[in-house]
């Protein structure tokens, strides 16, 4: 028990072991903001890779870079929000304070918060 009389877990998940609950994972405003990165990573690196390219050449200033550098970060971003989907379902049933701060730490250093 806090202080202020309720329970508090170690950075800001309750207890773990609780059950999943996946409707109320849903309407976390966290996971709302993370399915919608997924769904702009998925459009960045779809609209480079079937409207990039023209007849061999890159629209973007005639420079394949600029193509390959797009369509690489939409990926890493795509794959990045999916890990951290993981982490969040996961995250409440994570015992060991240390990883848990490992994941906000994480999360804090790629985010850029």
């Amino acid at each position: 028990m806090s202080a202020g009389g309720g329970t508090s877990g170690a950075f800001g998940a309750g207890m773990a072991g609780a059950p999943f609950d996946p409707v109320q994972f849903i309407k976390k405003p966290q996971v709302i903001l993370r399915l919608g990165s997924t769904l702009s990573s998925i459009i960045v690196f779809g609209c480079i890779l079937a409207e990039g390219w023209y007849a061999g050449h890159c629209q973007m200033n005639d420079d394949p870079n600029a193509c390959g550098y797009g369509t690489g970060i939409g990926i890493i971003a795509f794959l990045l929000c999916l890990g951290f989907l993981v982490l969040d379902a996961v995250f409440e049933n994570i015992s060991s304070v240390q990883y848990r701060k490992y994941v906000v730490l994480a999360d804090m250093a790629i985010s850029g918060k």
